[in-house]
C-alpha cells in the first residue's frame, strides 16, 4: 500500500500546493538508501542500535514480513504528507479511552523520529534514513500490537492467572493480526476492531467521564476520627463528604448550601451516603464507617485504573446476547441467570475467602519445612467456564483433605464428640471408624489418612441441593444451612464453593423442560409439602404419599437419601471477575478487589 511520510508538515494541501521542503524531500529522497536502512534494523549484527531488535514483540514476523516485500517500505516514501499515519497516531493516542497506554505502540517515539527526520532536513538537507526506519518498523510493530490488544486483551490471563482462570477466551490467532498491514483503508480496519458490545462501549463512556473528573481535579480525601458517624450525629467532615458527593454525581449539585455542614442530619445526604454504599458493594445502611470512608477515598486516578482493567477483562471473552447461561460475579457475590440478555434470576452468593496475606513467601517456607502447619489457606474461587449438567439432592459430603487437616482435627481435639454432633463419619476405604479410637493428637501436624463424610441433611454443609459442573478444582454451587452470610455486604466466606441463596428456585427453573419431573417431585424428595395444586387429583395423590414420607422421616434413625437429578440440556456457567460495570440503569458500579486480581493485572498493564 503506497503510504506517505506523515506529521512532518501536516495534512492537507495537494501536490502542486506542495512548499519547497517537500519538493527538496521528494527530489533528495532514495528508496535504495531507504531499504537498506530498514534491512540492517532487522540484521542483529550490522544494527548497532537494536532498537527494534529489543523492543519488539513482533520482530521476527516483521523481519519475515519485510524481507518478502524486498524490504520496501509499507508506510513511508518520497512525500511528506500522509494522512494514514496520522489516523495511525490517532488511534494509537486514543487508545487511553480503551484503557490501554499510548506507549504500548511508540506513538510518541514515532512522532519525535519523524519530527527529527524533518528538522534534521531542514537544517542540513540530509535524509536520516535510520531514524525513518525506526518510525517504519514502529508503526508496524505498533499496529500488530494494536490490533492483538484490542481483538484479545493487552495480557494473556492464563499466563497471569495460570492457576486459577479457565474462562472461556477468543482463540488467539496471530496470523490474522498482519491484516491490518495488508488493509487499504487502514483506519476503517481500526475502527471495526473496536468492540461494539454494551457492556464494553458503557465502560468507555464512564472511562471518559473519569478522565474528565481527574482534569477537574478529582476529590480530597475524608478523615474520620471517630469510628463511625451515624445520622445525627455531629462531626467536622459531613460538609467535604457533600462536596465529595456532589463531585460523582451521588448527591445533586442543588444540594449545596453557603453554611458550612456540621452534622448528619439532613435526609437528602443520608439517602445520597446509602445510593453511594449501593452502588459499590457496600452495606447500604447510611451509616458512615471506615469501610465507606476508605472507598470514598480511592483516588479518581486508581478507579481510572480500576475501569481500564475491567475494559481489559471485557476484551477477553465477549458474552453471548442470545441464549441462556449463568453468570456469577465473584466481587458482585451475586448470581445472574440469563435468557436472551434479559436477568430472570438473580440471587447473592457467597465465594471462597481470600488467601492469606504474604501467601507466597508463606507458601515458600511451606515447601520448605513440610509443616502441614506452615502451609497457607488459600480458598479464593477461580474463574471459569462450564456447563451445569446435574444436580444432587440430599447431598452427602465428603470432607475436603485441606479442611478435615486444617480445621475438622482440632475441632475434635477441642471437642471429642463434634464429629457425631454434627452427622459427621470416619471412614477408612469403605470400613467406618470409630473416632474415638483415632488419636487425633498425633494427626495434628500430619495428614489425616481417613475420609470423614457428614450424612445427608438438614445440617450438612452443602445444605439440601449441590449443582454440579465439571470442573478441575472441584468447586460447585451448593445450598448451606448458614443463611446469616447471606445479609453481609462481604460475602468471601467460604472454602472455594459458591453457596447460593436460592437454591430451590434454581432448581426449579432448571427442570422447567423436564419431559418426566415436575418441582414436586423434587420438594417431596427433599421432605418438603407438594404445593402445585392445578391438577387436583395429582395434588391429592401427592398428598398422601407425601404423609406416608413425614411418618418415615419420624422414625428413628431416619435418613434422606441422596439422588440425582440430569437435566434434559446443560446450561452455560461463567464465574467471572469485575469490578466495574455500568448496570442495566445506566449507573457505575464499583466493587472491591476481593482476591486483588486488578492489582496484579494493573501492575502487568502499566
Amino acid at each position: 500500500m503506497p503510504v506517505l511520510l506523515g506529521l512532518l508538515i501536516g495534512c492537507g494541501g495537494e501536490d502542486d500546493n506542495r512548499s519547497k521542503i517537500e519538493i527538496l524531500f521528494s527530489d533528495k529522497y532514495s528508496p535504495d538508501d531507504f531499504k537498506q536502512a530498514l534491512e540492517i534494523r532487522f540484521d542483529t549484527e550490522k544494527d548497532t542500535s537494536l532498537i527494534c531488535y529489543k523492543s519488539f514483540k513482533y520482530f521476527n514476523e516483521l523481519k519475515d514480513f519485510y524481507s518478502k516485500r524486498n524490504f520496501s517500505p509499507l508506510w513511508i516514501s518520497e512525500n511528506l504528507k500522509n494522512s494514514d499515519i496520522d489516523s495511525v497516531l490517532n488511534y494509537f493516542r486514543n487508545s487511553v479511552f480503551h484503557g490501554l497506554d499510548s506507549c504500548y505502540y511508540y506513538s510518541a517515539y514515532i512522532s519525535n523520529y519523524l519530527d527529527s527526520v524533518r528538522i534534521h532536513f531542514e537544517k542540513d538537507s540530509v535524509i536520516d534514513y535510520q531514524y525513518l526506519a525506526n518510525a517504519e518498523l514502529m508503526i508496524s510493530n505498533g499496529l500488530l500490537e494494536y490490533v492483538q490488544d484490542m481483538k484479545y486483551g493487552r495480557i494473556d490471563p492464563v499466563k497471569v492467572f495460570p492457576t486459577h482462570h479457565t474462562m472461556k477466551m477468543k482463540d488467539r490467532d496471530s496470523t490474522d493480526l498482519f491484516n491490518v498491514l495488508e488493509s487499504k483503508f487502514v483506519y476503517v480496519f481500526l475502527k471495526g476492531l473496536e468492540p461494539k458490545y454494551q457492556r464494553y462501549t458503557d465502560l468507555q463512556k464512564s472511562l471518559r467521564h473519569y478522565f474528565d473528573l481527574r482534569e477537574k481535579g478529582g476529590w480530597d480525601s475524608l478523615f474520620i476520627t471517630a469510628e463511625k458517624i451515624e445520622f445525627g450525629d455531629t462531626a467536622s467532615f459531613i460538609d467535604n463528604l457533600a462536596r465529595r458527593l456532589m463531585v460523582t454525581g451521588d448527591l445533586d449539585k442543588s444540594f449545596y448550601k453557603d453554611t458550612v455542614l456540621s452534622r448528619y442530619d439532613d435526609s437528602t445526604l443520608f439517602k445520597a451516603v446509602v445510593r453511594y454504599q449501593k452502588i459499590n458493594g457496600l452495606l447500604d445502611d447510611g451509616v458512615i464507617g471506615k469501610n465507606t470512608i476508605n472507598d470514598l477515598n480511592v483516588s479518581v486516578h486508581d478507579r481510572i485504573k480500576q475501569i481500564s482493567a475491567n475494559l481489559e477483562r471485557c476484551r477477553w471473552f465477549e458474552y453471548p446476547d442470545t441464549g441462556r447461561y449463568i453468570m456469577v460475579n465473584l466481587p458482585d457475590f451475586m448470581f445472574y441467570l440469563k435468557e436472551d440478555g434479559k436477568t430472570v434470576l438473580s440471587m447473592k452468593i457467597c465465594c471462597g475467602q481470600q488467601r492469606e496475606s504474604n501467601f507466597d513467601k508463606k507458601m515458600q517456607n511451606y515447601l520448605r519445612t513440610k509443616k502441614k502447619s506452615h502451609k497457607p489457606n488459600n480458598h479464593e474461587t477461580p474463574t471459569m467456564h462450564s456447563k451445569i449438567s446435574h444436580f444432587i439432592l440430599n447431598p452427602d459430603w465428603q470432607v475436603p483433605a485441606n479442611i478435615t487437616d486444617n480445621e475438622i482435627i482440632y475441632k475434635v481435639l477441642k471437642d471429642s464428640f463434634y464429629l457425631e454432633e454434627n452427622g459427621y463419619k470416619i471412614y477408612k476405604g469403605d470400613s467406618l471408624i470409630d473416632p474415638l479410637t483415632i488419636n487425633w493428637k498425633y494427626y495434628a501436624d500430619k495428614r489425616l489418612p481417613y475420609k470423614i463424610k457428614q450424612d445427608p441433611g438438614d445440617g450438612n454443609s452443602l445444605g439440601r441441593i449441590k449443582f454440579m459442573f465439571n470442573n478441575k478444582f472441584s468447586i460447585y454451587l451448593h445450598d448451606t444451612p448458614n443463611k446469616a452470610a447471606f445479609q453481609r455486604a462481604y460475602r468471601a466466606v467460604s472454602h472455594g464453593c459458591m453457596r447460593i441463596q436460592k437454591p430451590m428456585e434454581l432448581a426449579e427453573y432448571l427442570i422447567k423442560d423436564h419431559k418426566h419431573l415436575e418441582f414436586d417431585d423434587i420438594r417431596m424428595d427433599l421432605g418438603l409439602r407438594p404445593i402445585d395444586d392445578e391438577d387436583k387429583q395429582k395434588f391429592k395423590k401427592r398428598l398422601e404419599k407425601f404423609k406416608e414420607k413425614e411418618k418415615e422421616m419420624k422414625e428413628p434413625g431416619f435418613k434422606f437419601k441422596s439422588k440425582t437429578i440430569y437435566l434434559e440440556k446443560s446450561i452455560p456457567l461463567y464465574v467471572d471477575y469485575f469490578t466495574a460495570w455500568v448496570d442495566s440503569t445506566g449507573t457505575l458500579q464499583f466493587r472491591q478487589d476481593i482476591y486483588e486480581r486488578d492489582k496484579v493485572m494493573i501492575k502487568k498493564m502499566w
